[in-house]
């Protein structure tokens, strides 16, 4: 089947994909697109921007946790409702396991899923210079994909003579430029961004954002680069099946808060498919975990809520006997299956686990 896509890439981390990435799904959406988005590798934070936006959630695609078929199945499952898919891309474009690899990289998955890409270039400090980054890129493996490329903080008078220089040096096309703007940025700290509900006005600025991109980006042609990506498909794992019809299926807890919220939104789903049924609290706010006939503690944030959740007794004791019997509890990074008597599931299912 034919799903409208394009990634969104850079040359390195800090280069400006996950704003822009933003002000493009809002500018989209203000179109009247039904848009889906999504996030390259183990990423929790980027997916809650893209979320924000959309106000549906983004998914992650990462092809060291899942194999090439599986990635593209996860793909068009999501997709199959949008009018157009956005995928950000992680770290530099080439970047994949161990440094020294493009395996499970932005390029990789562009490549399993046979979507075209815009780099996109923070010219900070350069101007010329910047064509021979690009040039580099397109270059650097002969399937690159690069499509086009789109000029970060780069001057509105300067951007006229990079954009033909080039498509007439480079035969890259310019898909538009995002002028300095000082007073939209995203912080970082440990892990990654900041989380969008601790940036005030996270919303006016990405719309601000994305009236701005109206202006300076060829959102036509993002579009028409969209709807030249060939056709795809992708097959359901075989662990992907209820494994309680007729039976009586399993209660999971799962902790989703402030606090813990580095989760995967398919990993959610492939319990619902294998019959599982989930129920959410919060180890913040509730005095305890609901009956469950088992609980996931996803990471996040904790180290920041240390004292609410250290002073929450009654939850701490209730974590410790979850339904007061014996209940199976994974935590992140604990545990590769969740199993009791009644039911088991596997991490040999492909589907990804949080690292």
């Amino acid at each position: 089947m034919r799903y409208p896509r394009f990634l969104l890439a850079a040359p390195a981390s800090g280069s400006g994909k996950t704003l822009i990435t933003c002000g493009i799904l809002q500018a989209l959406l203000d179109r009247g697109l039904k848009v889906a988005s999504f996030k390259c590798g183990p990423d929790y934070i980027d997916p809650m921007f893209h979320s924000r936006v959309l106000g549906t959630k983004s998914r992650n695609l990462d092809t060291y946790f899942t194999g090439e078929e599986t990635t593209r199945y996860l793909f068009t499952r999501t997709a199959a409702g949008a009018d157009l898919s956005v995928m950000e891309g992680v770290m530099g474009y080439y970047d994949g396991l161990g440094g020294t690899s493009t395996r499970a990289s932005a390029y990789d998955l562009a490549r399993v899923t046979d979507t075209p890409v815009v780099l996109i270039v923070n010219c900070k400090g350069m101007s010329l210079s910047a064509l021979a980054s690009i040039k580099g890129y397109v270059e650097f493996r002969k399937d690159s994909r690069i499509r086009g490329v789109i000029f970060n903080q780069m001057s509105e008078m300067l951007y006229p003579r990079i954009r033909e220089l080039a498509q007439r040096e480079l035969g890259v096309r310019s898909y538009g430029c995002v002028p300095v703007m000082k007073d939209l940025h995203l912080e970082s700290r440990h892990l990654g961004l900041v989380m969008p509900e601790e940036i005030e006005g996270l919303q006016g600025q990405i719309r601000r954002l994305a009236r701005e991109m109206e202006r300076t980006l060829d959102l036509d042609g993002l579009w028409e680069l969209a709807r030249s990506a060939g056709d795809l498909e992708g097959q359901a794992p075989d662990a992907e099946k209820n494994l309680f019809e007729g039976r009586e299926a399993p209660t999971v807890a799962v902790a989703r808060d402030e606090a813990f919220c580095f989760l995967y939104e398919d990993n959610l789903e492939l319990l619902r498919r294998m019959g599982a049924k989930l129920t959410f609290f919060s180890p913040l706010h509730d005095e305890r975990v609901p009956s469950a006939d088992g609980l996931l503690l996803y990471g996040g944030y904790p180290e920041l809520h240390a004292g609410k959740l250290s002073g929450n007794e009654k939850m701490l004791e209730s974590v410790r006997r979850p339904s007061g019997q014996e209940c199976p509890v994974w935590r992140s990074a604990a545990a590769s299956c969740i199993c009791t008597g009644r039911w088991r599931i596997w991490r040999e299912t492909r589907i990804p686990w949080p690292a």
